[in-house]
C-alpha cells in the first residue's frame, strides 16, 4: 500500500492544501512550525480516525491540537491510496458533531463501508496502536542514556514476548500482581473484621448467659420466700376456728340458761299438789317467792358471769380475727405497709422476669448473627471469584507469552538482527532476548565476539537498535500488506555515516517511506548517493 495524494481541506494550519506522494522514499522538508507534524497527524488520522477527548485529557489531545484555525466545524480532508494496484479514495469529516467517513473504489466507483470493516481489510488488519508502535517512529525523547537503555530493553522484551511493542507483558504481569495483592489484602481485612465481630458476639453471649443465670437464681430464691398454700390455709383455719369457738361459747351460755329454766319448770310441776291446800298453799307461795328471789339473784349473778365470760371469749375471738385480718393486709397501718411490701415484691419479680425474657431474646438474636457471620458474605464470594480470575489471567498471560515467545522469538530476533547489522555496517551482527528478560547484543569484530547489554552502547547505537526493533517488528506483523512508514525527525542523533547506511537500507525496502525532516542533511546525502526519492517542500 502507498499513499498517492493527501487533500487537507481544513486541518490545523492547512486550508485547501494538496500534497502528492511517490511509491518509494519521500522526503518532506520544512523549517520548524512549517506543518510537518500536522501533516504526519493528518495521514494517521485519515487511516485510523481521530476522536475528540473529554475531560482533562482533551487539552493535549490531537483533535483539539489540530482543529482548523478558521472554522472549527469545517474539519475535513481526503486521501487517495493504492492497494494491490487498485486505487481508493477515503474521505473524512473529523468534526465531532457531524462525523462522517466515506470509502470508494475509484476503478469501478463502488462504495465501500468503513463501519463494516472494508478499510481494516485494506490495511491488513493493522490497528492504530500497532501502527504507531511499529511504522511511526519519531525523534527519541530527551532522556539519559541509562533511561533510554531501560526503555529500549523493555521494548525488546515486549516485542519478543508479546509480538507488539504496545503490549507490555512485564507491566501487565506487574499490574496483575498488584491487583492480586490488593484483592488479597481486602479479603484479609474483611476476614479480620468478621473475626473481630465473632469475638465481640461471643463475649456478649457469655455476658448474657452469666446475667441470665443470676436472674434465674434470684427468681428461684424469691419463690422460696413466698408463703406456701398450706401455711396460708392453716392461718385462715385458725381464724375461722376461733370464730367458731366464740360462737359455740355464746351458744353454750344460752343453752345453760335454757336448761336452768327447764329444770325449774320441772321442779314446779313436781310440787304443784301443795297448792291445793289454801293456807299451806299461800305460805308455800310466799316462801317460793322468797326462794325465787334468792335463787333469781344467784342465777342472775351466775348468768352475768357466764355472759361476761362469753363476751370476753367473743372479744378475744374478734380480736384474734382482727389480728389475723391485719396480718393478711385487710386493715390497719401495719397491714397497709405489709400490703405495699407484698406489691413491691411482686413488681420486683415481674421486672426480673421481663429482664430475663429480654436477655433470652437478645441471646437468640446474637446466636443467629453468629451463624450469619460465620458464613461467607456476598462481598467475600465476589473477592474470591475476582482473585481466581486474576490468578487465571496471570497464568494465561504467562502461558500465552511463553507460547508466543517460543513461536516468534527466532523470527523477530532474526529480522531485527539483520536490520541492525546492516545499518551498523556489520559491527553488531546479532541480538538476543533471554527467557528471563535480559537483552544482549553481540559484537562480531575481528578480536572475537563480545556480548554487550544496551546500557553499554552509545546513544547513537541505541537509537539505531530502537529503529531496527520497530521496523523489524513491523515487517513481521505486516505479512499481507506493507503500510507506509512515517519517520518524523528520526535521525537527529545520527552521524553522517549512520545516516548514510540507514538511508541506503530504506531505499532498498519495499513499500513507501515518508521522512519528515527540518535538516537538509537527508536530501544532500540522498543526492550524493544517487538514491531515487521525492522531495516535498512545506
Amino acid at each position: 500500500m502507498y499513499i498517492k495524494r493527501a487533500q487537507l481541506d481544513n486541518f490545523g494550519k492547512f486550508y485547501q492544501k494538496t500534497i502528492h506522494f511517490s511509491p518509494g522514499l519521500n522526503v518532506i522538508y520544512g523549517e520548524n512550525e512549517s506543518g510537518k507534524s500536522t501533516l504526519h497527524s493528518f495521514l494517521v488520522g485519515m487511516l485510523f480516525g481521530m476522536e475528540k477527548s473529554r475531560g482533562r485529557s482533551s487539552q493535549g489531545g490531537a483533535y483539539q491540537h489540530y482543529e482548523p484555525w478558521n472554522v472549527a466545524s469545517y474539519y475535513t480532508g481526503s486521501l487517495d491510496f493504492c492497494v494491490a494496484e487498485k486505487n481508493f479514495t477515503l474521505e473524512r469529516n473529523f468534526y465531532y458533531k457531524e462525523k462522517t467517513v466515506g470509502l470508494s473504489n475509484r476503478e469501478d466507483g463502488e462504495e465501500l463501508s468503513v463501519e463494516h470493516g472494508d478499510l481494516a481489510v485494506l490495511l491488513g488488519g493493522m490497528s492504530r496502536r500497532m501502527y504507531e508502535n511499529t511504522c511511526c517512529i519519531s525523534q527519541a525523547a530527551v532522556v539519559t542514556e541509562a533511561d533510554f537503555a531501560r526503555e529500549l530493553q523493555q521494548e525488546l522484551i515486549n516485542t519478543i514476548h508479546g509480538g507488539d511493542a504496545g503490549i507490555d507483558i512485564r507491566r501487565a504481569e506487574k499490574l496483575l500482581e498488584q491487583k492480586r495483592r490488593q484483592t488479597e489484602l481486602k479479603l484479609k481485612q474483611i476476614q479480620q473484621q468478621k473475626q473481630q465481630r465473632m469475638e465481640r458476639l461471643e463475649w456478649e453471649q457469655d455476658l448474657l448467659e452469666s446475667d441470665m443465670r443470676v436472674l434465674e437464681q434470684k427468681l428461684a430464691a424469691g419463690e422460696k420466700e413466698k408463703p406456701t398454700g398450706t401455711e396460708e390455709n392453716a392461718d385462715r383455719g385458725g381464724f375461722f376456728a376461733a370464730r367458731d369457738t366464740s360462737d359455740n361459747t355464746t351458744a353454750a351460755v344460752a343453752m345453760g340458761a335454757s336448761d336452768d329454766t327447764a329444770a325449774f319448770g320441772t321442779e314446779k310441776d313436781k310440787k304443784g299438789f301443795w297448792c291445793r291446800i289454801p293456807i299451806i298453799g299461800r305460805l308455800m307461795r310466799f316462801l317460793r317467792r322468797i326462794w325465787r328471789s334468792l335463787c333469781g339473784k344467784k342465777r342472775d349473778s351466775e348468768a352475768g358471769k357466764e355472759k361476761a365470760k362469753g363476751r370476753e371469749d367473743t372479744g378475744t375471738g374478734i380480736r384474734s380475727r382482727e389480728a389475723r385480718k391485719e396480718g393478711y393486709g385487710f386493715s390497719g397501718k401495719e397491714a397497709e405497709e405489709k400490703q405495699n411490701q407484698n406489691q413491691e415484691s411482686s413488681d420486683a419479680w415481674q421486672v426480673l422476669r421481663e429482664q430475663l425474657l429480654e436477655k433470652k431474646t437478645r441471646l437468640f438474636n446474637i446466636q443467629e448473627e453468629m451463624i450469619e457471620t460465620s458464613g461467607m458474605s456476598g462481598e467475600e464470594r465476589e473477592l474470591q471469584v475476582e482473585l481466581k480470575s486474576i490468578r487465571l489471567a496471570g497464568d494465561t498471560l504467562i502461558r500465552v507469552a511463553k507460547d508466543s515467545y517460543q513461536e516468534d522469538r527466532d523470527e523477530i530476533q532474526t529480522v531485527v538482527s539483520q536490520i541492525f547489522s546492516e545499518i551498523t555496517g556489520g559491527v553488531y551482527d546479532r541480538l538476543e532476548v533471554t527467557e528471563d528478560g535480559k537483552v544482549f547484543i553481540y559484537n562480531g569484530d575481528k578480536n572475537g565476539c563480545k556480548r554487550l547489554e544496551p546500557w553499554q552502547l552509545s546513544r547513537g547505537t541505541m537509537e539505531q537498535l530502537y529503529f531496527a526493533l520497530r521496523l523489524g517488528l513491523g515487517r513481521c506483523l505486516m505479512q499481507e500488506e506493507v503500510l507506509p512508514v512515517l519517520l518524523d525527525e528520526t535521525f537527529c542523533a545520527y552521524d553522517d555515516l549512520r545516516l548514510r547506511r540507514t538511508l541506503q537500507w530504506l531505499a532498498k525496502q519495499p513499500g513507501q517511506t515518508i521522512l519528515f525532516t527540518s535538516q537538509r542533511r537527508e536530501l544532500t546525502l540522498l543526492e550524493e548517493m544517487g538514491v531515487a526519492h521525492r522531495r516535498i517542500l512545506l
